[in-house]
């Protein structure tokens, strides 16, 4: 009695601490097992740690991930430094150096922020129903059809982002194989034949193969964890705003069927009376109905919050840059000093991936700017005018919450829709046709 007693006690002193337990934290992590499997670990974005020897093998790979990662980018931001007047080389070497950027924030940041994604997830998925129509087959229907896109996304960007980093991987051995990689730059202590890209090294590569092997292994490592670790931070954020989406919409298909809800609910309280449905006690009911809906919208909006402060930093960095780095790959690409092909090819591969990833966080935007305008417009539509006094005024106070749809922003300062994604596409261009411009005159 004295130990169960006690056990309780350290149970609630955890909880009043943390926010929640240690089994709904294991719930958390066997949930996001069943959907991301162990990518989380691999990246840096969720620990596991349901034994210790789960706990043994998170910190043994964000070791080697933050150690790989960090000491990648320093490099590459030294090359940009000392290859400056090498255009093909400076690019490719910023544009790397960039994407390191973007994997540690979002890694650091979903880390840092762990206790508050365990507890996004446990209101959405675990601590009881949002709304008391939170079981219908509809929304049932919808959470099966997350599975399923989610997993479509998975596969997608990992074989995108796995690409990449095969082409960086193979292609400088084509290169060799052509004699495209014979003179690069003339920078000292800068190798680059058979390497994913340009570096400098302490030791000679080009005639030493065990300093080959140890450069070309530090650059694999990195290839193998930046794509991980962008896929699953990003599929992470579509997972959180599809279930948030989706109580969107059951909030509309509640609202669009508050007749139906109302009849149910009339029948089900006053089954003896439901031949005569004496007019105050169905207004109660529609009432009641309407009050369940006021309070779900109001859940779904400070939810929304949390996910906007949760995934913050991590859609902020990539769409800052976002500009550049498009317009990086397109200087690459173009660019006449470098004859090889693997970093064209690379470019061009990353460029794409990349702009795939910010026009999908665009409309997601879009998504829930336009689930806000279609429940302010089935509020509209209810027929509200025929209702009691205190109906119209609950329908008021709902209708007054949704007038502003919610926006998904970067670093609350970029909203995210397609006129984003259009100024972003122009932007790229605007630094790619600066630089062709510049060029034309030079050669003049």
């Amino acid at each position: 009695m004295v130990a169960s007693t006690s056990k309780n006690r350290k149970i609630k002193n955890e909880q009043a601490v943390r926010g929640f337990t240690r089994s709904e934290e294991k719930q958390i992590e066997d949930h996001l097992f069943s959907i991301f499997n162990i990518l989380p670990i691999i990246g840096g974005i969720f620990g596991y740690h349901q034994s210790p020897k789960w706990s043994a093998l998170t910190y043994t790979l964000n070791i080697g991930m933050y150690t790989s990662v960090s000491l990648t980018a320093l490099n590459l931001l030294y090359c940009s430094y000392l290859l400056r007047d090498n255009l093909s080389q400076v690019t490719m070497a910023f544009h790397c150096f960039l994407i390191s950027c973007v994997v540690m924030t979002a890694s650091i940041s979903l880390t840092l922020q762990r206790n508050k994604l365990i507890e996004f997830l446990l209101k959405l998925q675990f601590r009881g129903p949002l709304a008391e129509y939170h079981d219908s087959d509809y929304f049932q229907a919808l959470e099966g059809k997350t599975r399923q896109r989610i997993f479509r996304m998975l596969v997608i960007f990992l074989s995108c982002y796995g690409a990449c980093g095969l082409i960086a991987v193979i292609f400088p051995f084509v290169d060799l194989y052509l004699k495209n990689a014979d003179q690069v730059t003339n920078v000292p202590e800068i190798y680059w034949k058979g390497l994913p890209f340009a570096v400098w090294w302490p030791y000679d590569v080009h005639n030493s193969t065990s300093a080959w092997i140890l450069c070309f292994l530090s650059q694999g490592i990195w290839a193998l964890f930046a794509p991980v670790i962008v896929t699953t931070a990003v599929v992470l954020c579509f997972y959180g705003a599809e279930l948030i989406l989706n109580h969107f919409k059951l909030l509309i298909f509640s609202v669009k069927n508050l007749d139906q809800r109302t009849k149910a609910m009339y029948e089900r309280k006053y089954k003896e009376n439901s031949r005569t449905q004496l007019e105050n006690v169905y207004e109660d009911c529609f009432y009641e109905c309407i009050v369940q809906n006021v309070k779900h919208h109001h859940i779904i909006l400070k939810i929304v919050e949390e996910f906007l402060a949760l995934a913050n930093y991590a859609i902020a960095v990539p769409f800052f840059g976002g500009a550049l780095l498009l317009g990086l790959a397109g200087m690459n690409l173009l660019s006449t000093d470098d004859l090889r092909i693997g970093p064209k090819i690379f470019c061009a591969s990353v460029g794409a991936t990349e702009a795939t990833n910010m026009f999908l966080l665009c409309v997601y935007g879009e998504k829930f700017q336009h689930e806000g305008e279609e429940l302010f417009n089935s509020i509209i539509c209810t027929r509200w005018y025929k209702r009691s006094m205190k109906c119209r005024k609950a329908l008021m106070i709902m209708q007054c919450g949704s007038f502003r749809p919610p926006k998904i922003t970067a670093a609350r300062m970029i909203e995210l829709n397609m006129a984003t994604f259009s100024n972003l596409v122009n932007s790229a261009y605007s630094i790619f046709n600066l630089n062709s411009v510049a060029s034309a005159t030079e050669d003049k």
